[in-house]
């Protein structure tokens, strides 16, 4: 590494990543003699030192070099945050690193250290990356005009507590409550606008549309009542304005808060889904956590290559610099939003309620999409036990006989 560095022009005035994190390594004990990575050759040599990642680190308190007490977690993703950053500042620059990607540092650790990354959600990957900024795609403008605030929004300290397990079930309700009234809104605009030539062109609700799906589940999260319960909150109210005003006036600009919503639950949502999952023992059958399943993508794959098309039809939609300009600040403006919001959440008082028990098994309480394959196995599992039944008379019927 000291070699490489010594040549790399990106170190001329010496490394860019321990002058951002600065602070943060001083608190870090296996900083303590100096960088752990000074004298790495390899990008395998990097991993095998990630690896040593100790499973404390998941702890939400820990002791620094200095004696005092820190969030480790909470310190690790800033870390992270600022190696990302300062990557995308040197790419920037200098243009991509001949020798190291964005991703391979963390290829393959699948031991204590990985499990602390996926955890907080900080494996790096070429998707976090934003682009460089010549002859960009609209999809890839969009993603790079609007990265500062989507890191404000995704490192929100509500996102922070979410991810460390630390929320509470009220929090959670009136987190899955709120985005209900965000998708009664968006989706109600986007099929009263359904034959503008740019919203026909993104309008999928066979894969998309979230409605249905979040009733099922605010009916198990506050009861068969849910809809007398629940209410917008402040910060939600704004946001569903925003989208009606633009869906009445400026269509096109609808654009956005589809991106950012459907965009986010084939991404990041699923994780939140699968913590709230584990957090608060929901069932297995995704009840409570509807919201972010898509019974027409059930893979990653797929879902992966759904944003793949979905960023290719956003490329081809037959927009004026200018539309494109108006759609980008009201991405910005999109994310503010759900910062707002999440700030609210935060704010949200433990009324001490606990998730309720499973509901029954029914055609209702099982996504459409699975009923079949449900209905399936209890079919095939019934053939086998009549199976085994059967051979089991059979064998104790001959063998009566034998011995008579």
């Amino acid at each position: 590494m000291v070699e490489a560095i010594r040549k790399c022009p990106a170190f001329e005035d010496g490394c860019s990543f321990s002058k951002r994190m600065e602070n943060r390594l001083n608190e870090c004990k296996a900083f303590k003699n100096g960088c752990p990575f000074k004298d790495v050759r390899t990008q395998k040599e990097i991993a095998e030192i990630m690896k040593t990642i100790p499973i404390s680190h998941h702890a939400t308190k820990g002791t620094a070099s200095s004696g005092d007490e820190i969030d480790i977690a909470a310190t690790m993703k800033q870390m992270i945050g600022d190696i990302r950053k300062t990557s995308f500042d040197l790419n920037q620059q200098m243009g991509k690193c001949p020798i190291f990607s964005s991703d391979s540092v963390v290829d393959g650790l699948n031991n204590e250290a990985a499990k602390v990354l996926r955890d907080l959600d900080m494996v790096l990957t070429e998707e976090d990356i934003p682009e460089e900024k010549s002859d960009l795609e609209f999809s890839k403008s969009i993603k790079n005009e609007s990265w500062e605030a989507h890191e404000h929004a995704t490192t929100h300290p509500f996102m922070n507590i979410f991810m460390k397990g630390d929320i509470s079930f009220e929090q959670y309700r009136q987190f899955v409550q709120n985005l209900y009234f965000v998708y009664l809104t968006l989706e109600s605009e986007m099929d009263r606008n359904a034959q503008n030539e740019i919203i026909n062109a993104i309008h999928m609700p066979k894969i998309l549309s979230r409605v249905a799906l979040f009733e099922n589940d605010l009916s198990y999260l506050f009861g068969e009542n849910w809809r007398s319960l629940i209410s917008p909150s402040d910060s939600i109210n704004k946001y569903t304005k925003r989208i009606q005003f633009i869906g009445e006036n400026h269509p096109e600009l609808l654009v956005a808060h589809h991106y950012i919503r459907y965009m986010g639950d084939l991404s990041g949502a699923q994780i939140l889904g699968r913590k709230a999952q584990k957090i608060f023992s929901l069932p297995e059958s995704g009840i409570g956590i509807n919201f972010v399943k898509f019974s027409e993508l059930p893979t990653k794959e797929e879902m992966f290559q759904f944003k793949n098309r979905y960023r290719k039809i956003l490329d081809n939609l037959p927009l004026s610099e200018k539309i494109q300009k108006e759609i980008i600040d009201e991405v910005n403006l999109a994310f503010t939003l759900n910062t707002d919001f999440f700030s609210e959440m935060v704010l949200v008082k433990d009324t001490n309620a606990t998730p309720p028990p499973a509901p029954e098994i029914s055609r209702e309480s099982i996504p459409s999409s699975n009923f079949n394959s449900f209905t399936n196995s209890v079919f095939v599992s019934l053939t086998i036990l009549g199976a085994i039944s059967a051979s089991l008379f059979l064998y104790y019927y001959n063998e009566h006989n034998y011995h008579q």
